[in-house]
């Protein structure tokens, strides 16, 4: 992690002191009982001005102060106060951590937009447009889960094309230490898939999941659950994206949580709702599972139900993977994963995911259909297919595999 001079919260030998009279600034805001201040604001953080805060920090004889007011923030950001001194910055914001009104609207809407998540059975995606994703959660609003999953199948299937997943494959999978050498197998499962065996390629990726999520918290004890493991790196990922949302500054610890940043940063919210996909759906033991897509690591492995075979369901887990190497990144603090899916490099794209997906284009083409990955699921779209020609695609792509 960066750690130049006046990008970060305080460093260096003297970085404990320095952190300890900042830290020292928020609770004797907060013990003013009886000063004018607390008269002037009504317990508000409003009446906070730049030259109180640098009275202040002359009073506990930190070095050239410098205090101005600051939007910080990537996404939505937050009205502060950011205090310059030697050796480092903090902000102290002058809203509260609840009850602000702009806050509660946001964090209203995000909650409905997790709920929308929550009804497909999956989460805020990364590498996506937002006004595909917007048009896809207004699709879903007022109908039926059933009805949902069929319009989730419909729009994500001209977004998680075969390049798309090629890829995630091959250019977002080969740099996370948990997933490198699950590589070949979804190369294979990719080949697989587009020659028509879907429920050996699915079931080839779901157990990849468990495996690259202990691998990224290999730090923790071996009698760790799945839970343990998944609050353990998404928290840690939180953390990274909180501290970069604050520019690394100081900042009350209450406003670096996922409650405050839920609607604040797209970030912690495309975290917080993968990890809810983990625990509530993908993760959640047989009995409790209620949802329609049977993508369930425990019914997978018990064999309790076959339906988590359907076509629709590669793409879920090539995309999952592709979220855990994400949250890799950020829970070991390399940030090597962009938010912007990296333009297609044919030069690291491997001969099995090329493969397929050029048989697959040229079947296509041969065929006159849409252009998207070809799965039983896509049936109810308005295309004008001809009838069969979903498993002559397939018989195709064999051919030329």
């Amino acid at each position: 992690m960066d750690t130049h001079h006046g990008a970060l919260a305080p460093s260096g030998p003297h970085a404990h002191g320095l952190l300890g009279k900042i830290a020292s600034t928020w609770s004797w805001l907060h013990s003013l009982k009886s000063s004018s201040l607390h008269k002037s604001r009504g317990d508000s953080l409003n009446a906070l001005t730049p030259e109180l805060i640098e009275k202040w920090a002359n009073e506990k004889r930190l070095i050239n102060p410098v205090a101005k007011l600051a939007d910080v923030g990537v996404f939505h950001p937050t009205p502060c106060i950011v205090l310059i001194v030697e050796g480092g910055k903090a902000c102290f914001p002058t809203i509260p951590v609840c009850g602000d009104e702009n806050w509660q609207i946001r964090r209203k809407q995000h909650d409905d937009q997790a709920a929308l998540w929550d009804k497909v059975e999956w989460f805020m995606p990364l590498w996506l447009p937002m006004g595909e994703v917007s048009k896809l959660l207004a699709s879903v609003r007022h109908v039926t889960r059933e009805r949902a999953l069929d319009l989730f199948k419909y729009h994500t299937s001209t977004l998680y094309t075969l390049a798309f997943q090629a890829v995630c494959i091959e250019q977002i999978l080969p740099v996370a230490r948990s997933l490198k050498e699950i590589v070949p197998l979804a190369q294979e499962a990719y080949l697989g898939a587009y020659s028509g065996y879907w429920a050996t390629s699915v079931g080839a990726l779901i157990p990849a999941i468990e495996g690259s999520l202990t691998r990224i918290v290999s730090d923790l004890g071996t009698n760790a659950t799945a839970p343990d493991k998944i609050d353990h790196a998404v928290n840690r990922a939180i953390e990274t994206a909180a501290q970069l949302h604050f520019d690394r500054m100081w900042v009350p610890p209450e406003y670096k949580t996922c409650d405050y940043l839920f609607g604040q940063g797209e970030r912690v919210f495309a975290f917080e709702t993968f990890r809810r996909w983990l625990k509530n759906h993908f993760f959640c033991n047989t009995h409790e599972y209620d949802g329609v897509t049977w993508l369930n690591r425990h019914m997978f492995a018990h064999g309790t139900a076959a339906s988590w075979q359907q076509p629709a369901n590669f793409a879920r887990m090539v995309v999952a993977l592709a979220t855990l190497a994400a949250i890799e990144y950020w829970y070991d603090a390399s940030h090597s994963v962009s938010f912007f899916l990296p333009a297609m490099n044919d030069d690291r794209v491997g001969p099995k995911c090329k493969k397929a997906r050029n048989a697959t284009a040229l079947a296509i083409r041969h065929q006159s259909l849409p252009v998207m990955p070809i799965s039983a699921s896509c049936s109810h779209i308005n295309h004008k297919t001809r009838p069969g020609s979903s498993t002559r695609l397939h018989g195709d792509v064999a051919d030329m595999l």
